[in-house]
């Protein structure tokens, strides 16, 4: 298919108000980079399972939706945040626990007993949502790890640097990688990736 000059347009000024934005949160501080990543994390998350209900032709509830939200955002907080907020590591009778892990093990499990005695979700739907932690929370974590790892252990401007630098260059990679992919599809793209998003191309991938 040919490359649409209005939509190519439209996706180039969008694409550069959101680089503005993200470069900003990345960038700014410790702050701006946890919110960002933040409003990343939620909104992945709920359009992660708006595919979900689209694909097994189900219904998912919107508490049920708030709820994988929530819990993935904690175990974002407890994965991404091993050196800011390590005083929560405490000895009980000789074991150290993490008030911080515990807190997100009793919601999982809670998330596990309410997903599973729905009955109205199809299995491979809860299966689907349930692999959403590692395809959404875990990556997103460990760019939060990597600012935190950075800005907390090392006191040099040169490796607080880094905790900037790394992340950039990961998103700056798929950033370079989607935009030839909509490039290369648009000129050469014939065969449908998939029915869910048929103007994306096997081509383009």
């Amino acid at each position: 298919m040919a490359l649409n000059k209005a939509v190519f347009k439209t996706r180039a000024l969008t694409a550069l108000v959101f680089v503005v934005v993200m470069l900003g949160g990345l960038m700014w501080n410790m702050w701006s980079f946890l919110i960002l990543f933040s409003v990343i994390h939620f909104g992945a998350w709920f359009e992660y399972l708006k595919l979900t209900e689209i694909i097994y032709k189900t219904k998912i509830d919107i508490v049920i939706k708030y709820f994988f939200a929530i819990c993935g955002f904690t175990l974002f907080i407890v994965i991404g945040f091993q050196h800011w907020g390590a005083d929560i590591w405490k000895d009980v009778f000789g074991i150290r626990i993490s008030y911080k892990l515990i807190t997100w093990l009793i919601m999982f499990m809670c998330l596990l007993i309410f997903i599973f005695q729905n009955k109205q979700i199809v299995f491979d739907a809860k299966k689907m949502m349930m692999l959403g932690f590692l395809y959404i929370t875990i990556p997103l974590a460990m760019f939060l790890f990597l600012k935190d790892r950075f800005h907390f252990t090392f006191y040099e401007e040169s490796a607080n640097v880094l905790g900037t630098v790394i992340p950039c260059f990961i998103i700056f990679s798929i950033w370079i990688n989607d935009t030839m992919a909509y490039i290369v599809g648009s000129f050469i793209g014939k065969t449908p990736f998939s029915k869910i998003s048929p103007k994306k191309t096997w081509e383009g991938t």
